[in-house]
């Protein structure tokens, strides 16, 4: 007589455990594809990312400045042509840094559980933490001549990291453009005969720019209403000509450019439309 047939019957267990391992490798490949476009695309992603870890970690500007220059470097190594070994290889190396263990103490308890993950799912785990109210020494004033100092390297960078640290909450396209258009103007006047001259000329075009950037956090109030009522609020913030094509393109940022893995070069260009149409700005 035939031998009875035997049905291959999965536990359980090992089906969530390839669910979840599934899963976290749609995370972590969303994760590289966000970063990876962010590294090509944004002109000054090394200033949003100073910020970034500056605000998660509380880093001085050298601290989140050094530990923002290995992961780009890391990705300029990986991004372009992407090998696998090349990525496993070098964001196992950052997380190492970004999880030393003389950091752990300062580390929140959430930072703390990401840093026991698996190395490729710490960075998308870390990405995911809510970034911190968080108020910076005095940014440092924009009419200052001491801005373009030669003695004193690296002024402006330092300054658009405090500036960015009190704004991480906003998605890297949409702060990196800000940032990217202040760095701009500033450069610009050092490079000019007058100095002094030309910052006082360009100074509330700055402070007006950098107020945009609390006007531009409006993704709490985004999450919190349906589209109909945020776009109802941006129309009663709105004033004057062109305040429909103005309202429209707060609601198009809003839309697109809240989650902290918005893609780049789409909410470059919106974060351009809102500034073009604020009128304090023009």
């Amino acid at each position: 007589m035939a031998a009875p047939s035997r049905q291959c019957k999965r536990h359980p267990g090992g089906i969530r455990r390839t669910r979840l391992q599934m899963q976290s490798s749609k995370n972590f490949l969303r994760f590289l594809s966000n970063v990876c476009n962010n590294q090509v695309n944004l002109k000054s992603f090394k200033f949003g990312l100073s910020a970034y870890y500056g605000n998660l970690l509380g880093l001085s500007f050298e601290e989140a400045s050094a530990i923002s220059a290995r992961f780009q470097s890391g990705l300029e190594k990986c991004c372009l042509q992407p090998q696998p070994e090349c990525i496993i290889q070098e964001l196992t190396s950052f997380q190492k840094v970004l999880c030393s263990e003389s950091k752990l103490d300062a580390m929140s308890e959430d930072f703390r559980k990401c840093c026991s993950k698996p190395a490729l799912d710490t960075l998308p785990c870390v990405d995911d933490l809510k970034r911190q109210p968080h108020q910076s020494a005095d940014v440092a004033n924009p009419v200052s001549s001491k801005l373009c100092e030669e003695a004193q390297p690296h002024r402006i960078d330092r300054y658009l990291f405090l500036i960015g640290v009190n704004h991480a909450s906003i998605s890297l396209p949409v702060l990196t453009t800000v940032l990217d258009r202040i760095k701009n103007t500033v450069t610009a006047c050092c490079s000019s005969a007058d100095v002094t001259a030309c910052l006082t000329e360009k100074e509330s075009k700055l402070k007006k720019i950098t107020a945009l950037l609390s006007k531009l956090d409006t993704c709490s109030r985004y999450f919190r209403l349906d589209l109909p009522s945020f776009k109802t609020l941006m129309q009663k913030e709105v004033q004057g000509e062109g305040g429909e094509k103005q309202t429209q393109a707060w609601v198009d940022l809003g839309t697109s450019c809240c989650s902290q893995r918005s893609p780049a070069q789409l909410c470059q260009k919106l974060t351009e439309d809102v500034i073009k149409y604020d009128d304090d700005t023009v």
